[in-house]
């Protein structure tokens, strides 16, 4: 037997050692459960002897040094996502790591301290390999051993997983239950992660699929028209803003005698304002994109990766689309990021954007943070500017504006000549950072909405603010317990959803969705005809629970049962699939479209319909009658012993809208000769039967029939020429 190679055994140990560490920190937040895994130790050996290859057979020690630097560089880009996001970077995320040139003091305000622990297990790796070099060293270990121990461990790995149900189903299991109450071993969180969102973007539609998708869609409670059609109540133009980070917990609050936001708690005194301080957050790792995504289509975040990479060009609903289908307005999108970040410009597009107005078209002033952006005091200002010079929102325009704020990203660091308020040492630094950044925003939203009362079309404008997700993250939990921190930070993550000039004024204290917005809007801006109402629920519906889930499968709020619970928790899978569905139909936009949207029809006609005695075309114009009005179409089908045509259903649907809908008219319609009716004839069998002998069959009769007629029209030819 050969002397071991203390070579081998250093790097192999420290890889080993790598996977330990990264496990360890991964559980801390969490759970130490995975620990107690088989997989936790067969994957960290098979990585362990994959990677040792170059020096174990080929004696490559620099090679090796530079694949243990690199999976130090992956292992910490991991945990610092995990810190935010809680998973590991999804696959289509490294697609994007352009993102992080915009956000280098955020990636930075990621890292630890104990970081560093992995490049320098590597460099005393190396130090230790040139103390200890020997003369056996350069021989090559045993091809056949080391095959032998590697094959074994994966048969150990595969038969665990095997037991588990595939390698799918187990990772599955695993990452549904990860979200702050286990992790998984490091090659699940990293490797295993990679490996599964590939075979996710392989996954085919299926008819299991759509019908799954069917079936929540018909559970889903219906979305219901909350305001009656008036122009007291119409709003023909909706500006949204979309502030950075902003967390609920700041409005309303005072701090060492400072009040935090005065502007905004100004405007939730307002008769037309609503206002919902308990808006769950439920972005995921596309963050801001997420949060678009959320609030503009009323769908959820993709399960893994991020939607702006695996479907930037995808067809999409959205309120923007809603409002320029009725309104015929112009839509603007305005920030002061790049449009690469996130894929901005093609999901803008996606969206329904006409205009995108972003970082090169903004003046760098009040700018600060790691690569300098434009402060939300100039972006509004600039914004202004742009209004009245009419460059957006021209004279007789009717408008929808997104404004993404960028001030209140982390690490919050504002410039001394911006702040207007300060605080004690005994509030933790970066909680006073973040209300003195709040207090910035707070003043630059109140300007802005000020000039807009000054608009002539304010009167028929809806301004929303929001934030896009919460900003604390891993900070939150040691805010909550300093005793600066305690009792003023939330240890929730709210959002705010304030609506300013709204036809109804309320306040609405229960939990909600950030999904929850967009059925809301459609409520407030009356497009309730708008053929995608969202998988959330308005709040001006009175049955609306008082729960949500967060992206992380957290639920707050309370009054819903354990059926409540996982219905609202599979959205987050229907909405995955439905992103499927639009990918892969041939005809996204118009199928997508016509499918959901027969949900709104009622069970009798939704019957019809699966039968086959409805067409999908006419059923998707019946969808737009109310539910009443579908029932009394139920009654005029019957009396009159007929099925709506294309173009009949049509018409109800006009009538329907214009408030002339009756049962008399369904009737009259219902009894029209329908043109398919006019142009054809038809003969019963015993019409036929007595010119034809009993011994010809149905096929022989229309031939000899055919003949006749081909022989009678020649002979009408041939009179005709005489």
């Amino acid at each position: 037997m050969t002397k071991i190679d203390k070579s081998v055994l250093t790097f192999g140990i420290t890889i080993f050692l790598k996977f330990m560490l990264f496990d360890i920190l991964w559980c801390i937040p969490t759970t130490f459960a995975s620990l107690s895994t088989v997989e936790c130790y067969t994957t960290k050996l098979i990585a362990t002897l994959i990677l040792l290859i170059p020096y174990a057979f080929f004696r490559m020690w620099k090679t090796e040094t530079l694949i243990m630097f690199l999976l130090d560089f992956l292992l910490i880009a991991n945990l610092m996502y995990f810190r935010t996001y809680y998973t590991a970077i999804p696959l289509n995320s490294y697609g994007l790591s352009g993102n992080l040139a915009d956000f280098t003091g955020s990636v930075f305000d990621s890292l630890r301290w104990y970081d560093i622990l992995f490049p320098l297990s590597t460099l005393a790796a190396a130090v230790v390999h040139r103390r200890t070099k020997t003369a056996h060293q350069k021989r090559p270990a045993p091809v056949l051993a080391y095959s032998v121990v590697l094959a074994v461990i994966i048969c150990i790995f595969g038969t665990v997983t095997l037991i588990k149900g595939g390698f799918s189903n187990a990772y599955k299991e695993y990452r549904d239950k990860a979200y702050f109450c286990s992790s998984g071993p490091s090659l699940d969180a990293v490797f295993g992660s990679l490996c599964y969102d590939l075979a996710g973007q392989q996954q085919k539609l299926t008819p299991e699929l759509e019908a799954k998708i069917e079936e929540w869609l018909s559970k889903k409670p219906k979305h219901e028209v909350a305001l009656p059609d008036s122009s007291t109540n119409r709003r023909t133009n909706c500006i949204i803003i979309l502030a950075e980070s902003l967390e609920s917990w700041v409005l309303e609050k005072e701090v060492e005698g400072q009040e935090i936001t005065p502007y905004l708690n100004k405007l939730l005194k307002d008769s037309t304002t609503i206002y919902a301080p308990h808006v769950l957050t439920q972005v995921k790792g596309g963050r801001s994109i997420d949060a678009q995504l959320i609030l503009c289509t009323g769908l959820l975040p993709i399960n893994s990766g991020t939607y702006s990479s695996q479907y930037p060009n995808h067809v999409y609903p959205s309120l923007q689309k809603a409002m320029h289908e009725k309104n015929h307005s112009r839509n603007y999108l305005l920030t002061i990021d790049k449009i690469s970040t996130w894929n901005q410009g093609p999901i803008a597009q996606s969206f329904g954007m006409d205009t995108i107005i972003a970082y090169h078209d903004f003046e760098l002033t009040e700018a600060f943070g790691t690569h300098k952006r434009t402060g939300d005091g100039s972006f509004f200002a600039q914004c202004q500017e742009k209004i009245e010079k009419g460059e957006i929102w021209k004279e007789g325009e009717n408008a929808y504006m997104q404004l993404i704020t960028y001030s209140g990203h982390a690490p919050f660091i504002l410039p001394e000549y911006l702040r207007e308020i300060s605080f004690s040492s005994d509030i933790p630094e970066k909680m006073g950072n973040y209300m003195i950044t709040a207090r910035y925003t707070d003043k630059a939203i109140g300007k802005f909405v000020e000039y807009l009362k000054t608009l002539p079309q304010y009167k028929e404008t809806l301004i929303v603010i929001t934030g896009d997700h919460e900003g604390l993250a891993s900070y939150r939990a040691e805010l909550c317990e300093s005793p600066g921190g305690k009792g003023i930070v939330s240890d929730k993550q709210f959002t705010p959803f304030i609506v300013v000039n709204s036809p109804i004024g309320m306040r609405y204290d229960e939990v909600m969705g950030q999904i929850d917005m967009y059925p809301t809007l459609l409520n407030l801006l009356q497009l309730d005809d708008y053929y995608w109402t969202g998988l959330g629920e308005s709040i001006l519906n009175p049955e609306k629970k008082e729960f949500a889930v967060g992206s992380q499968m957290n639920v707050e709020g309370e009054g819903y049962s354990p059926e409540d619970e996982d219905f609202a928790k599979e959205a987050y899978n229907i909405s995955d699939a439905a992103e499927k569905i639009a990918e892969n139909s041939p005809d996204s936009k118009s199928q997508v479209k016509r499918y959901i949207r027969l949900t709104e029809l009622i069970p009798e006609l939704l019957d019809m319909v699966d039968e086959k005695k409805i067409a999908l075309n006419p059923a998707y114009e019946l969808s737009f009658l109310k539910k009443e009005e579908q029932v009394d179409l139920l009654d005029a089908m019957d009396s009159e012993q007929a099925t709506p045509s294309l173009s009949q259903a049509q018409r109800l649907k006009k009538y329907s809208q214009e408030g002339h809908l009756t049962l008399d008219m369904m009737r009259v319609i219902m009894g029209e000769e329908k043109k398919s009716d006019l142009d054809r004839v038809t003969f019963t069998s015993d019409t036929l039967r007595k010119y034809f002998p009993k011994s010809y069959t149905p096929q022989r009769m229309q031939e000899t029939i055919i003949k006749l007629l081909e022989a009678w029209q020649k002979k009408r030819q041939r009179d005709q020429e005489r």
